[in-house]
């Protein structure tokens, strides 16, 4: 919408069923002198097997370094809670950072890690610990002709989590778009 303001808006497929899945971010701090970046982030799904609905606020803080011969590195790190509003009410901790950098003037790469930490037992396979599960993301990023359009590619690895159940990878690709550009 603005440089400080956005919208999203998306579907995926979750191990508990279909998500339709929409929020927003807010730049509460959005400096070009100091380099910095505050936002609040809330999202919210609608999950469909079984209905509910999640709300997830999380609070990012970035900062760009300068690196000689790139546009700099960007680093972030994040936290949040992640709510499930269900009989009974379920809540997760998330987190997590990434680091990325314009290795040329249309070519950048990222790596990132998220976790999700929740409370145990759960179900059938609860042994009393906090249920944990790590992904380690990483890829590139292209900027064609237009600086309006970004294009990402990239891939999911778990590299912990304590129940092996829904162990995963995954490759993924996006398209961003800046109307105000």
């Amino acid at each position: 919408i603005t440089r400080e303001l956005s919208a999203h808006a998306g579907l995926r497929r979750r191990y508990t069923g279909w998500n339709i899945e929409f929020g927003g971010k807010w730049a509460m701090v959005k400096s070009a002198r100091t380099r910095t970046l505050v936002t609040l982030l809330l999202d919210a799904r609608v999950n469909t097997e079984p209905a509910y609905l999640g709300l997830r606020p999380v609070l990012a803080a970035g900062q760009r370094f300068l690196v000689p011969n790139t546009k700099g590195l960007d680093l972030q790190v994040q936290a949040g809670v992640d709510y499930e509003i269900r009989d009974p009410m379920r809540t997760f901790f998330i987190g997590g950072f990434n680091l990325f950098v314009w290795a040329t003037e249309n070519v950048g790469a990222f790596v990132e890690t998220n976790f999700t930490l929740k409370p145990g037992p759960e179900g059938s396979y609860g042994n009393g610990k906090p249920f944990a599960f790590n992904l380690l993301t990483f890829g590139m990023r292209f900027k064609p002709q237009s600086e309006s359009t970004h294009i990402a590619v990239g891939a999911n690895v778990p590299y912990f989590n304590n129940f092996w159940g829904w162990h995963y990878g995954a490759v993924q690709a996006d398209v961003l778009y800046y109307l105000d550009e």
